[in-house]
Formats: structure tokens, C-alpha cells, sequence
């Protein structure tokens, strides 16, 4: 499921609907702890705070 954050950077478009639903995963729960660790990760390189990183994030999503 992570492999989905690294395919989007590479230009592929992953398909998580076939990957998760042969087994009944809770797709968006894993999302969710992927979308922390990596503003985590990010905040801790860029000095800016998860907070800033995630507003800047839904603004942009919100375009």
C-alpha cells in the first residue's frame, strides 16, 4: 500500500481499489498512517512543523 505514495512520484497511477479489495483492507486507515509518516518525515527535513505542512497540503488539494 506505501508503494502508492512512490508510484504517484514515478508518474504511475496505482491501482489500491484491486490491490486492497481481494482482501477487505481498510484502505483509508492505511492512507491515513502513510499521510502521517510522511509529513512527519517532512517536516523533519524541510524544519517546518506538520501543522504548516499539512494546512499547505489541503490548500493545495482544495484547488
Amino acid at each position: 500500500m506505501l508503494y502508492a505514495a512512490a508510484a504517484l512520484r514515478g508518474g504511475l497511477e496505482p491501482d489500491l481499489a484491486s490491490d486492497t479489495g481481494w482482501w477487505g483492507a481498510p484502505a483509508w486507515e492505511y492512507a491515513y498512517y502513510a499521510l502521517v509518516i510522511y509529513l512527519r518525515v517532512a517536516a523533519e527535513r524541510t524544519g517546518r512543523s506538520v501543522s504548516e505542512l499539512a494546512s499547505e497540503l489541503l490548500s493545495q488539494a482544495r484547488r
